[in-house]
């Protein structure tokens, strides 16, 4: 294929991309349908798809179709992946990074209530750090596992 006509199917595609009234998955028509509207040929598009796809633009699930943005995380493969590509210390620099400010939002957003929430769940588990025993009946397990993900669901859902 001609690389000038390559480069001009993909800035139309681009110009499309900025325009397009998509729906909220982000979906692309199917190819047949945007070859159409943009006057091109299946076979370029594909390619210029490719190369959007590369750059991390779209991303593509076969029998699904072409969607805008990041491939979302949906399976133990996409996981282990993604493990592969991190170790610990990246992931500690992305938490240092990232949680101030999702603690700022969440100060800025809570409420009573909310505030009420987070400290019982520090209470609780404070306890079971110096080990004392819970009123409630409540195993050091439990309180373990359980509420440092209660914090931080309630943590994220003040940042919003």
């Amino acid at each position: 294929m001609d690389q000038n006509l390559e480069m001009e199917v993909l800035a139309k595609l681009k110009g499309f991309l900025a325009t397009a009234e998509l729906p909220d998955d982000g979906r692309l028509p199917p190819e047949r349908e945007l070859a159409q509207s943009l006057d091109v040929g299946r076979a370029v598009l594909r390619k210029a798809l490719a190369t959007l796809q590369a750059e991390g633009t779209v991303w593509r699930h076969v029998g699904k179709g072409t969607f805008v943005g990041d491939r979302p995380i949906d399976t133990v493969a996409d996981i282990h992946a993604m493990v592969q590509r991190t170790n610990p210390l990246e992931v500690m620099g992305a938490r240092i990074a990232f949680e101030p400010e999702v603690t700022r939002c969440a100060a800025l957003n809570a409420t009573g209530a909310q505030i009420a929430e987070i400290r019982n769940c520090m209470i609780r588990h404070s306890r079971h750090r110096h080990g004392g025993n819970m009123s409630n009946g409540t195993t050091a397990c439990t309180v373990r596992s359980v509420r440092p993900r209660r914090t931080h669901c309630c943590l994220g859902s003040l940042t919003r």
